[in-house]
């Protein structure tokens, strides 16, 4: 491989928050060099008429690194919905492929040898075939010998060496080392030379506060652990903290949405902050992969703070906690 990956997102990161991945490469000197990042959805065959999007991105002046922050495309991919059940508008899986491309070219350092009436060059494993059509750039811009600088075609090509129709007798001084390309300049490319797989964007944006941008933890909303967070903008989680302040009567419901995993039972359950006692639920739900927006309806309080615990048979627990507030709304 040549490509190493020296940073990349989270595996589920939020699609209004930088979402960038950055690549180095062993070939990033060649001449015309592009760092290629191709986006597909998830789980599907990395073909042509699959491809979302692809960027090639020049090196990096400072480090000759590629890079590529891809959150403007996953925002226009997500939606949102305000319902409850499955909410996969809100949710997208993809993959990326880590490539490059370069010119096709071979820098000789050997001295150049007759061949019959012509020059030759060596060069082990060239490439280049009768026909060819190439371009020359010698090291000393052609100063010492101008007739091999430019087009040329290939008159004879063997494993190790090809001749050019450049006459022998032109050439004043064999030692001046050049590279020699094709002149339709047709590249190399590798799209695939890594590849990450399964990576998520959900519709929200992460910040730790007002002017703080933090990591997201990706491994807390993921849905796996005990404790679980939910996609929410809900705080204190898993907490004896108020989460939300519930206005009686006022006809409100809340969502948690959750990352929830397909062949996974989810059970929804309220019990009272006094002594944790269950008043309501558990209610059972078997959702798709994906999001999927758990109902919470304050008129169930009982004019009690309360917290509801979804807790998931794969080992994942959200819990959020509720305070009522009984001031008059009206004022």
């Amino acid at each position: 491989m040549a490509t190493t990956i020296i940073a990349q997102p989270q595996v589920l990161m939020p699609a209004y928050n930088p979402i960038k991945y950055i690549i180095d490469n062993t070939n990033k000197n060649e001449p015309g060099f592009r760092y290629i990042f191709t986006i597909y959805p998830a789980a599907g065959s990395h073909i042509p008429a699959n491809v979302v999007a692809q960027y090639r991105v020049l090196p990096v002046f400072s480090t000759g690194y590629g890079e590529q922050d891809i959150s403007r495309l996953m925002q226009s991919l997500v939606t949102w919905n305000f319902a409850t059940g499955q909410v996969n508008e809100s949710w997208y899986q993809y993959d990326v492929d880590l490539g490059y491309e370069f010119i096709d070219n071979i820098d000789y350092t050997s001295a150049l040898t007759i061949d019959g009436l012509n020059t030759n060059i060596a060069y082990t494993a060239h490439g280049f075939q009768v026909g060819d059509q190439v371009l020359i750039v010698q090291a000393d811009g052609g100063v010492a010998n101008p007739a091999l600088e430019g087009l040329h075609t290939v008159i004879y090509a063997a494993a190790n060496d090809f001749t050019v129709n450049v006459l022998w007798t032109t050439i004043t001084d064999v030692n001046i080392n050049g590279n020699v390309s094709y002149a339709d300049q047709r590249k190399t490319q590798v799209l695939d030379d890594e590849t990450i797989v399964d990576q998520e964007v959900f519709n929200g944006a992460y910040s730790l506060g007002i002017y703080a941008q933090g990591a997201f933890p990706s491994a807390s909303y993921l849905g796996t652990t005990n404790p679980s967070f939910a996609l929410t903008s809900l705080t204190n989680p898993n907490t004896s903290s108020t989460a939300a302040a519930l206005v009686a009567d006022s006809g409100f419901l809340y969502y948690l949405m959750c990352r929830v995993y397909n062949g996974v039972a989810y059970t929804l359950s309220y019990y009272n902050t006094a002594n944790d006692g269950l008043f309501l639920g558990p209610f059972s739900i078997s959702p798709a992969d994906g999001l999927y927006n758990f109902q919470v309806d304050p008129s169930t309080s009982a004019n009690q703070n309360f917290y509801v615990e979804i807790v998931g048979d794969n080992g994942s627990e959200f819990r959020y906690y509720f305070q009522y507030d009984n001031r008059c709304a009206i004022n």
